[in-house]
C-alpha cells in the first residue's frame, strides 16, 4: 500500500443476490455442528478428569467459568476485528481458522497432557504437575475456542444470507446443526469404545473419544471454510492532501484537491455505516475539515454509494409520525372544564401534575448523572457493549435472560437428577450405594439432555414456517414459555421418566434461542438506516465500530455472561438453600423474566415508530448511556 494513503473498505451496494442452495447452507453450518459435538462430548469427560487429577470441586467450578469469562471480554473485540479484516481470504474465515486450530490443540492436550508431561520431564512429581496444568489449560482452551468461534461463524452466515431473503432458513439450519452436534456428542460419549478395536488402539475411553472428535471436526471445519465464498473488502484510496468533512447526517465527505464533488462515506463510532453521494458545499458540511494523517485507517464495513436511505431517515420518520398524528389527533384540553370540575379544582390538578413532572425530571437527572459517572469508569469493552442501538439493547437483554434460564438447566440438570430424583450423593465413597445411585441418575440425566437435543433439532426444522405464520415474536415467546412451563413441571415431578419428558420439552426454547435473535440482527442490518437511527454517529477509530461481527458478539456476550454469573453464584445459592432444586427454580424465574422481555423486543418498523413516539421527550437529558430518539 502506498505511504500516506487512508483506506476506506467498501462492499457492494444493496442488490438482491442469488439465494444459496440447501447443500450450501448445510456445509456453511457444518462447523457449527462440529463445535457443538466437541463441546458437548468434551465437557462430559472434563469434570471427571479434573476431579481424578486431584482438583477440588470449587477449583473445578472456577476452571469451568474461565472460558466464558474470557469470551465475555475478548469476543466483542474479535467481532469488531472481523468486521474490519481486510485479508484476501475474507473477513470471517481467518478467525474461524485460528479458533479451529486452538480447538484442535485443546482436543490433543486434554487426553494426552499426562503423556506430554512424562515426555518433557520423565516419570516424577514434576511430570504429574505438568499433566494437571496441561489438562486445566486444555479445558479452558476448549471452552473458550468452542464458544468464541461461534461469533465469526454467525457473522459468516449473516454475510452469506444478506439480501437473499434467506435469514429464516439460514438460521433455522444453524439451530438444526447445533442440536445435531449435541446429539452426536452425547451419542459418542454414551458408547463403550474401550472394548472396541478403536479403544484398544488408543488405550482408553477418553483417548478414543477425543481422537474421534479431532477427525470429525477436521471434516466440518474444512467443509465450511472451503464452501464459503467471502469477498475481501475493497479499499478506497484517499490521499493525505484530501479533506474529510462531517455532514449534518453524520457521514464523512472526502473532498480531493482537484475535485469539487465529495464522496460521502458513512463512518461512525459504532460501525453502523451510512452512505450517500452528494455534493460538498458549505450548506451540508460543518465547516471543519478533518485533516487526514498518513497513519490513519478508517474502516467501514459496507459503504454503499448512491444510497439515499441514510439521508432521508429523519424525513421518513417525521413523515410517519405526522401521518400517525393525522390519523390519531391529540385531543385538545376541553374548554368546558367547569362542567365537571370547578376552575379551582382544575388548577389544583394542574399544579400537582406540574410538581410530579418536576420531581420525575429531577429523579431522572440524578440517575442519569450517576449512570454517566459509572459509565466513564467502565472498561472500553463494556462501553462498546453498552453503546448499542435501542433495538439491539432490548434483544440482548432478552437474550441474556433466556440464556441464563436455559444454561441453569443445561449445566446442572444431571446433578439435579442424580441428587434430587435418585437420592444419590456425589461425595459418597465410590463403592457405596449412594454413589451408585448418583452415577445412575447422571446417566439418566444425560438421556434427558439427549432428548432435549432431539426435540430442538425437530422443532428447528419448523421455525421458518412458524415465523411466517405466527410471527417472529410469537414464535420466540412460545419457545421460552414452553421452557418455563417445563421447569415448573419439573419442580413438581419426582419420577425419572416424567422429568425426562419435561427435559425434552426444553428443546423448543433452545431451538428458538439459537435461531430468532440472529434472524432479527440480520433483518436489522438490512434496514440499519431505520432500526439503528438512534445511534449518535461520529468519527472515531476503527476499534470502536460495530458491524455484523460486533452485533453477533453482543448476543454471544449475553450467552457468556449467563454462564459466568451462574458459575459464580449457583454454588452459593445451593449451599444457602441446601437443595439442588435451586437450579430448576432459578431457571424457571429467569424463564418468566425472559418471556416478559421478549414482549418488548422490536421486530418491525411499526413497533419501532410506536416506541419512539411513546418515548419522545423534548426535555430528555443528554448522556453517553442514554440515546436520543429522533
Amino acid at each position: 500500500m502506498p505511504e500516506g494513503v487512508m483506506i476506506v473498505p467498501t462492499t457492494d451496494s444493496k442488490v438482491l443476490r442469488t439465494p444459496l442452495t440447501l447443500v450450501q447452507l448445510l456445509l456453511l453450518n457444518s462447523i457449527i455442528c462440529g463445535l457443538e459435538f466437541c463441546a458437548s462430548a468434551g465437557f462430559t469427560y472434563i469434570p471427571p478428569m479434573l476431579l481424578k487429577s486431584g482438583i477440588s470441586e470449587s477449583f473445578m467450578s472456577a476452571i469451568l467459568g474461565m472460558g466464558p469469562l474470557l469470551c465475555f471480554f475478548i469476543v466483542p473485540v474479535i467481532g469488531r476485528a472481523s468486521d474490519n479484516c481486510m485479508s484476501r481470504y475474507g473477513r470471517r474465515r481467518p478467525f474461524i481458522f485460528v479458533f479451529s486450530i486452538g480447538l484442535l490443540l485443546s482436543l490433543i492436550i486434554i487426553p494426552y497432557g499426562e503423556y506430554l508431561g512424562v515426555f518433557a520431564f520423565g516419570n516424577g512429581s514434576h511430570s504429574k504437575a505438568v499433566g494437571v496444568v496441561l489438562l486445566t489449560l486444555g479445558a479452558i482452551l476448549l471452552d473458550f475456542t468452542s464458544q468464541a468461534c461461534m461469533t465469526p461463524c454467525e457473522a459468516l452466515l449473516s454475510d452469506a444470507c444478506k439480501y437473499t431473503n434467506q435469514q429464516d432458513r439460514c438460521f433455522t439450519i444453524y439451530s438444526l446443526m447445533c442440536s445435531l452436534g449435541g446429539c452426536i456428542g452425547y451419542l459418542i460419549t454414551s458408547l463403550d469404545w474401550k472394548s472396541s478395536s478403536i479403544g484398544q488402539y488408543f488405550g482408553n475411553q477418553e483417548k478414543s473419544v477425543f481422537s474421534l472428535l479431532i477427525l470429525l471436526f477436521l471434516f466440518t471445519m474444512f467443509a465450511t471454510i472451503c464452501i464459503a465464498e467471502e469477498e475481501p473488502l475493497s479499499p478506497i484510496e484517499v490521499k493525505p492532501s484530501d479533506k474529510l468533512y462531517l455532514t449534518p447526517n453524520n457521514s464523512f465527505i472526502v473532498k480531493t484537491m482537484d475535485d469539487q464533488e465529495g464522496l460521502t462515506v458513512g463512518v461512525n463510532d459504532l460501525g453502523y455505516e451510512t452512505s450517500s453521494n452528494q455534493s460538498l458545499s458549505d450548506d451540508n458540511c460543518n465547516n471543519f475539515p478533518l485533516s487526514l494523517q498518513p497513519s490513519q485507517i478508517v474502516h467501514n464495513n459496507e459503504v454503499s454509494l448512491h444510497n439515499e436511505k441514510s439521508l432521508n431517515t429523519n424525513k421518513s420518520l417525521q413523515n410517519s409520525r405526522s401521518s400517525q398524528n393525522d390519523r390519531f389527533p391529540i385531543k385538545k384540553s376541553r374548554t368546558k372544564c367547569d362542567e365537571a370540575l370547578t376552575n379551582e379544582a382544575c388548577a389544583r390538578i394542574a399544579m400537582r401534575v406540574t410538581a410530579m413532572t418536576k420531581i420525575k425530571r429531577i429523579i431522572h437527572s440524578i440517575f442519569s448523572f450517576i449512570a454517566l459517572k459509572i459509565y466513564n469508569v467502565l472498561p472500553s469493552t463494556v462501553k462498546n457493549i453498552l453503546q448499542i442501538p435501542l433495538v439491539l439493547r432490548k434483544l440482548a437483554f432478552a437474550n441474556f435472560c433466556s440464556w441464563t434460564a436455559i444454561m441453569s438447566f443445561n449445566l446442572f440438570f444431571t446433578d439435579f437428577v442424580g441428587q434430587h430424583i435418585y437420592g444419590g450423593n456425589p461425595n459418597a465413597d465410590e463403592t457405596s450405594h449412594l454413589s451408585h445411585l448418583y452415577d445412575q441418575g447422571v446417566r439418566m440425566g444425560s438421556w434427558g439432555l439427549f432428548l432435549h437435543c432431539i426435540t430442538s433439532a425437530i422443532f428447528a426444522a419448523f421455525i421458518e414456517n412458524l415465523c411466517k405464520t405466527f410471527g417472529i415474536k410469537a414464535t420466540y415467546f412460545f419457545g421460552m414459555l414452553s421452557f418455563t412451563l417445563a421447569m415448573l413441571g419439573m419442580l413438581l415431578a419426582d419420577n425419572p421418566a416424567l422429568v425426562n419428558i419435561m427435559a425434552s420439552l426444553t428443546g423448543f426454547g433452545f431451538a428458538t434461542l439459537t435461531t430468532i435473535p440472529f434472524i432479527l440482527v440480520t433483518s436489522y442490518h438490512e434496514e440499519k438506516e431505520f432500526f439503528y437511527c438512534d445511534i449518535n454517529f461520529q468519527y472515531s477509530t476503527s476499534e470502536n465500530k460495530h458491524g455484523f461481527g460486533a452485533d453477533m458478539a453482543i448476543l454471544d456476550s449475553a450467552y457468556f455472561l449467563s454462564q459466568v454469573i451462574l458459575s459464580l453464584f449457583m454454588g452459593s445459592i445451593v449451599s444457602y438453600t441446601g437443595t439442588v432444586l435451586s437450579y430448576i427454580i432459578v431457571a424457571a424465574i429467569f424463564g418468566i423474566i425472559s418471556c416478559i422481555c421478549i414482549l418488548n423486543v422490536i421486530t418491525s418498523k411499526q413497533q419501532l415508530v410506536s416506541h419512539m413516539n411513546a418515548q419522545k421527550d423534548p426535555n430528555k437529558p443528554n448522556g453517553c448511556v442514554q440515546f436520543m430518539i429522533l
